[in-house]
């Protein structure tokens, strides 16, 4: 079985080049399909890699239906932030989060005083 490689990270330049490359060689030849291989081979890409950009640029220029581009970047950003404030939460309901507190501030029923002297007069009343 052969190994398949790390995915590479082409520009977007390439990549557009390659679309338009493929729409010129159907066109030329009034066909609806085909030229990914051609065009690879020019390129130095995957057929199957101009497969995946021709497919995403249809669905970003509304031939085709799918989560466009602006679409899937955004989903991945509310997503890294949904993971980043769960882990927040889960360290707060911890209570991993006193540590960090200055030692003169106590945090008594919820409620964490701001300045040294309330902490001072807080312990003197509760004795």
């Amino acid at each position: 079985m052969e190994h398949m490689g790390s995915p590479r990270r082409y520009p977007p330049e390439l990549r557009e080049r390659a679309v338009r490359m493929v729409y010129e060689w159907r066109e030329a030849r009034g066909r609806s399909d085909g030229g990914l291989r051609e065009v690879g081979r020019q390129l130095g890409v995957h057929a199957e890699s101009i497969r995946n950009w021709l497919r995403q640029a249809e669905i970003d220029g509304g031939k085709r239906e799918g989560l466009t581009s602006e679409e899937r970047r955004r989903i991945k950003e509310l997503e890294r932030e949904n993971f980043e404030l769960r882990r927040a939460n889960e360290i707060l309901k911890s209570g991993g989060c006193r540590t960090n507190l200055p030692r003169w501030l106590p945090v008594r029923r919820g409620v964490a005083r701001s300045e040294p002297d309330a902490a001072k007069r807080e312990r003197s009343r509760s004795r």
